[in-house]
């Protein structure tokens, strides 16, 4: 026959409770996570999206704030119809095109920035690239005599 007080296991309410805590913090944690991936912090999302435009609405860029390494994303460059599209050179040395849409019809490049030229009834570019480095990635876009527009990006590894 089984005794009562031999069934009895010995408790460490300090340990449980510290347990309880850590368990508490580690779903938190889990918790912010999944509401940073979900708001775009991570990947793609309302956080992530971004939009830089010049006053006289002459070049607006649509882009992403936060990438990964070597996966591609999507730059979509609005510009007057007949505009040609300059990158900094800096910039656009970090990053590997991959496809534009439509195909410039001209490209020249000197010591500070990348020209793209495109058909005069072009008014929307969407440029294909990839991250080349990770950390921060600033850059800038413009038009011929237009107004430089700051892109800025944060690449995770």
């Amino acid at each position: 026959m089984c005794n009562r007080d031999d069934l009895q296991v010995p408790e460490d309410p300090k340990f449980t409770r510290r347990s309880w805590t850590l368990e508490r913090v580690g779903w938190g944690f889990l918790g912010i996570i999944v509401g940073a991936a979900l708001l775009g912090l991570l990947g793609p999302g309302p956080l992530s999206d971004a939009v830089a435009r010049a006053e006289d609405g002459s070049l607006e860029v649509v882009y992403e704030r936060f990438g990964r390494l070597d996966t591609e994303t999507t730059l979509r460059v609005r510009v007057s119809p007949g505009c040609e599209i300059l990158f900094d050179r800096d910039y656009w040395t970090r990053l590997r095109v991959d496809g534009i849409t439509p195909e410039p019809e001209r490209v020249a490049g000197d010591a500070s920035a990348v020209r793209y030229a495109f058909h005069p009834s072009t008014a929307e570019v969407v440029f294909d690239v990839t991250f080349r480095q990770a950390g921060k990635l600033r850059g800038g876009v413009r038009t011929p005599g237009g107004p430089r527009l700051s892109l800025g990006h944060f690449v995770f590894p």
